[in-house]
């Protein structure tokens, strides 16, 4: 099963349905149904569902398909303010034949959500690469082509190993940190003949589109040496050579802006290790959404609290839940990714729990809540107590949406009203 939101949308229209689905899952599905569901206020989600053995059968369907019906209906209650619904199943029955198997499907869905109060505006089977609606007791079909969606996967492209559900969390991958790594050069990068395959393996996928792309294991030597410069910065008395908040937040923002690079194994662990001070923590993560401005106004603002006096909530507090109406750059996003995924993978796995759970808001602030629930339970597997990474997964489980998705603001240019008294998004 699969559960992804995204901007709130008003085509209505079988190829721009499909569209957006293929767009917001990054793949084509098979042998699913797919819920598309409008929302009050909030952006459209997605929901997709294995279709179970034997739902296509006509002699011993019913069973399966009244469990999908539930299954549907109880994924579809957990989505805060859904208003109605379309139906979309995708499936190659056997036989000349196949609308009694798919309409049956759509038919078991459709009485069950309307058993339930949701209205299904319309119900669409797609088998292969042509499409149709379905209307009760029609039986002549009128077959259109899909559209193809420029760098989706179609079809079939993986058969997921993740359940999300609305409301809950997504398992990362088994083994997503853990697998044997291939043999790799000092840097950890595959080498010889593992360099051509890792080229095309899922890890190499492009982790700003699409499913959850996990993040590579390190080799052995790697993760040697990383605890080897970890024990380093825990040396005793250490923490009074440490540069200060400012000259950190300053080091992150070179590294954020270096293009195209990444910092070493040595700085990214440096880097993480920096994160232990919360104040810090808070400004780097704005400095990764909307840059420098927005970095230093959160140290400003942690330095020194009359900055928020006067007001509901403090400057990193209203960013963090998402409230405003200005969108941090996506090639800001998109950088700040890159660098926290590079960071990841090269540090031990006892200071992992920040980077990851900025990854989680980043992921999140552009519209990506299935992702960002992919690296909190990574989080919450390498760093099961991280208070950051809990507070947030309860955001997301409440349905939590930033309101720059649900409602930008026109022209609006990120980080274009930043100082000590106004929002970090606003």
């Amino acid at each position: 099963m699969t559960t992804i939101t995204a901007p709130s949308r008003t085509s209505t229209t079988g190829p721009s349905a499909f569209a957006e689905v293929d767009e917001l899952l990054g793949f084509r599905p098979q042998n699913s149904l797919v819920l598309r569901a409008r929302r009050r206020r909030r952006p459209l989600a997605v929901l997709r569902i294995d279709l179970p053995p034997g739902a296509l059968s006509a002699a011993h369907g019913e069973f399966p398909r009244r469990h999908l019906a539930e299954v549907a209906t109880g994924m579809l209650a957990r989505v805060e303010g859904a208003l109605d619904v379309e139906l979309l199943v995708y499936a190659e029955p056997p036989g000349r034949d196949g609308r009694p198997a798919a309409a049956a499907v759509a038919e078991s869905v459709a009485a069950r959500l309307d058993a339930a109060g949701f209205t299904v505006r319309r119900a669409f089977w797609v088998n292969g690469a042509r499409w149709a609606e379905l209307h009760r007791g029609v039986t002549r079909m009128r077959w259109q082509a899909m559209p193809a969606v420029p760098g989706c996967a179609v079809p079939g492209s993986r058969s997921p190993s993740a359940v999300a559900v609305a409301g809950s969390a997504i398992p990362a991958p088994t083994g997503a940190r853990t697998a044997t790594p291939p043999a790799a050069d000092p840097g950890g990068r595959p080498t010889g003949e593992h360099a051509a395959a890792s080229a095309s393996s899922p890890q190499h996928a492009d982790p700003h589109h699409g499913p959850f792309v996990p993040i590579a294991a390190a080799t052995a030597e790697r993760r040697t040496r990383a605890l080897a410069t970890l024990a380093g910065l825990q040396r005793p008395g250490r923490d009074g050579r440490d540069d200060g908040p400012v000259e950190q937040l300053l080091h992150w923002h070179a590294v954020l802006r270096s293009e195209g690079t990444l910092p070493t194994d040595v700085r990214a662990i440096s880097l993480a290790w920096s994160l232990r001070h919360k104040p810090l923590r808070d400004a780097v993560l704005l400095l990764s959404a909307w840059g420098l401005d927005a970095g230093v106004v959160a140290l400003h603002e942690a330095s020194d609290p009359a900055v928020c006096r006067g007001r509901r909530r403090g400057v990193v507090l209203e960013s963090f839940l998402g409230e405003g109406e200005t969108a941090p750059e996506r090639s800001t996003l998109r950088r700040s990714v890159e660098v926290l995924r590079g960071v990841v993978e090269c540090v031990p796995e006892t200071i992992a729990g920040a980077p990851l759970t900025m990854l989680a808001w980043l992921e999140w602030a552009r519209g990506r809540g299935s992702v960002a629930f992919a690296y909190l339970e990574e989080c919450r597997r390498v760093d099961p107590d991280y208070e950051l990474a809990a507070l947030f997964r309860t955001m997301l489980s409440r349905g939590f949406v930033p309101e720059w998705i649900v409602a930008p603001r026109p022209g609006a240019r990120a980080g274009a009203a930043l100082d000590a008294g106004s929002s970090g998004v606003r």
